[in-house]
């Protein structure tokens, strides 16, 4: 019996030992693991801007001359084509002048006629005249005889109207080109009978063109006549110069304010019609806090961004201002020498450690 409460005893204390052996274990401090998230960070600095306008514009040709026959008659000459250049003083256009000059001929020997007849009758007044003062004629012999010879003024001039009217349809039988350019439209063919007003072609001289846009009210008293302005032809690769040559006050029915810039076309690459981007300067260049567009965040219509201190990454509203290139204008919340995260901020919180990566 004492042997065995020997045994039971010895197993109870065992039993404590290993007890107390378990609880202090269990007691001693566990080392907590920190998480890093591994970025990439910038240095903030400054940056020279300019303002400036980028809007769409469309290429239009302001040198537009229509011919038109000034005469009636039949088209016997007309060998220019859409496309084709043309000169001043090229002849476009021949009508068929035969009856022209057949009327011409009758004309002027109508006026031969009249001369003689106006001669004769200057005679005979010079005679009846002298014969009038000498008492030798009578009052009303003198009256028929300076009637005569009015009537054979007028006949006379009035055969020289007729034969200048001549003339003047006789020159506009051919028609010329009346300015530098190219055949942009063909109305008529050869063989066809035309009057006074019918359209014959349309020239359009490209050397020169027009950008045309329009702006807000918001930026429309930035702009001033004279202003450079880069334009851009995407569909050709090409940027040129212009220069704003017209700034309307008036409002199209889009809310917007017609402008007009000129631009050369020496090689007539650009046409009437294309598509055209403008950049317009509009401020001095100034300098400014620059951020890289990549380092911003956004949340709930507010931007911020991770602000490096030592191995921390701290969360810092900030305010923008204009964008460009691939960087923003910052008006408040960063200054120079300030180093942000760049890459890797969409998985930080405020208070974050973070490892820079090299």
């Amino acid at each position: 019996m004492k042997r065995f409460l020997l045994i039971a005893t010895l197993m109870i204390a065992l039993t404590g030992c290993s007890s107390q052996q378990s609880d202090t274990v269990s007691q001693e401090p566990v080392e907590k693991t920190v998480e890093t998230i591994t970025v990439e960070t910038d240095i903030i600095g400054e940056a020279e801007i300019v303002s400036d306008l980028t809007v769409p514009g469309q290429v239009k040709a302001d040198k537009i001359q229509s011919v038109v026959s000034i005469v009636s008659g039949q088209i016997n000459f007309m060998e220019a084509e859409v496309g084709d250049r043309v000169k001043t003083g090229d002849t476009l256009v021949k009508l068929d002048d035969t009856l022209l000059q057949i009327k011409k001929r009758q004309a002027e020997i109508g006026n031969k006629l009249y001369k003689l007849s106006l001669d004769s009758a200057q005679r005979t007044f010079n005679r009846t005249d002298e014969l009038y003062k000498s008492g030798n004629a009578t009052q009303s012999q003198f009256e028929d005889v300076n009637d005569l010879l009015t009537k054979a003024q007028l006949d006379y001039a009035n055969g020289k109207v007729n034969t200048d009217e001549l003339n003047y349809n006789m020159n506009h039988m051919t028609v010329k080109a009346p300015m530098d350019g190219m055949i942009s439209k063909k109305y008529q063919q050869l063989g066809v009978s035309v009057g006074p007003g019918t359209p014959l072609y349309d020239i359009v001289d490209i050397t020169t063109l027009t950008v045309a846009f329009g702006v807000t009210e918001k930026d429309i008293n930035r702009l001033k006549s004279g202003q450079s302005v880069s334009v851009n032809l995407p569909t050709l690769g090409i940027e040129k110069t212009g220069i704003i040559k017209g700034i309307s006050p008036l409002s199209d029915s889009d809310q917007t304010y017609p402008v007009r810039v000129e631009i050369e076309n020496d090689d007539l690459s650009i046409k009437p019609g294309m598509f055209a981007e403008l950049k317009i300067v509009t401020d001095a260049p100034r300098k400014v806090i620059a951020l890289p567009k990549v380092a911003v965040l956004h949340e709930e219509g507010i931007d911020y961004v991770y602000l490096v201190n030592g191995t921390t990454a701290t969360k810092q509203t900030i305010k923008l201002g204009s964008p460009f290139e691939d960087q923003f204008e910052v008006l408040s919340g960063l200054k120079p020498g300030d180093q942000i995260v760049t890459s890797g901020q969409a998985y930080l919180e405020d208070g974050n450690t973070i490892t820079i990566s090299q």
